[in-house]
This record gives C-alpha cells, structure tokens and sequence, in this order.
C-alpha cells in the first residue's frame, strides 16, 4: 500500500517534468517562430506547471494524516480516490493532445521539402501513442472504480475499498 501511494504523487510528478520538458525543446526548437506560438507554449507551460503541481500536492496529501493511506483503520480523513482519478488524467489527456497538435502549424510553416515536413510531422503525431494509452487508462480507472466492481473480492486491500465499507 505505500509503494501505491509513493506512486499516486510519483507518476504525476514524472509525467509533469516530461510534459515540461517537451514544451521547453519545442520553445528551444522553434526559436524563429511567431510570436503567437511562443505565446501559446508559455500558456501550456503554466497550464502543465499548476496542473503538474496541484496534482502531486492532492496526492500526497490524499489521507490525513499519511499513514491512513495504507492503514485505512487509522482514524482521519481522505478525500474521494474518483474524483481524484478524473483530475489527474482528464487534463493529462487534454494537455497530451495539446502539446501534440500546437507544433504542426509550426512545422508546416518551415521551408522544408514535402518529404521532411511529412517526415517531421509523422515525429509529433507518435505522441499519438501516448494519447492512446492516456485515454486507456481513464477507462481502465472507470472500470476498476465502477460500483459493480467496488464490490469484488479484489477491492479487500485497496484503500478506496476500505473508505467505502467494502
């Protein structure tokens, strides 16, 4: 159960210093360019920076106090895992897109021939993957939080479980 928690604020973290990381190659990469996209990665970096931090402070601060996280039977209080589970990936899918579709206009606009513009294009639209497996998780999050399977034998150890008298 702790190893579940470290990784409730772990993975957001992780993911955020990506995200951040990319948008900052982008605004290396396409120094040259408009005025409107720097505008628009500054926008997605505050958006990713607030989202990033919001999310790792809610994680780490699910139960109070921290213990009740993997010893539910401790007295305090946690805050619902679902709603948790809807702000994390919700924006995570969002941003992903985002970040995937802001660059294109960019490299349309480089004088390039057809074959590299395809070819830079293509490099971009792989973040597709991650979208994918994004979008996969939040229903793989739906099914596992669905009432019906709140009630399965495998819930026993799982803290939302335990919050919701399973």
């Amino acid at each position: 159960m702790q190893t579940q928690y470290s990784g409730s604020f772990l993975y957001p973290a992780c993911i955020t210093f990506v995200k951040l990381s990319i948008l900052m190659q982008y605004r290396r990469l396409f120094s040259h360019t408009s005025r409107n996209f720097h505008w628009q990665i500054n926008v997605l970096i505050t958006i990713v920076a607030v989202w990033g931090a919001g999310i790792i402070l809610t994680a780490f601060f699910l139960c109070v106090p921290m213990e009740k996280n993997w010893h539910p039977q401790v007295e305090g209080t946690c805050i619902p895992i679902i709603p948790f589970y809807y702000g994390l990936q919700i924006p995570n899918i969002i941003t992903d897109l985002l970040i995937i579709v802001v660059p294109i206009r960019e490299v349309m606009l480089l004088q390039l021939n057809k074959r590299l513009k395809t070819g830079a294009i293509t490099m971009f639209a792989l973040g597709i993957i991650t979208l994918v497996f994004d979008i996969v998780r939040l229903v793989a999050l739906l099914e596992l939080t669905a009432p019906a399977k709140m009630a399965d034998f495998t819930c026993k150890s799982s803290r939302y479980c335990a919050q919701q008298g399973h």
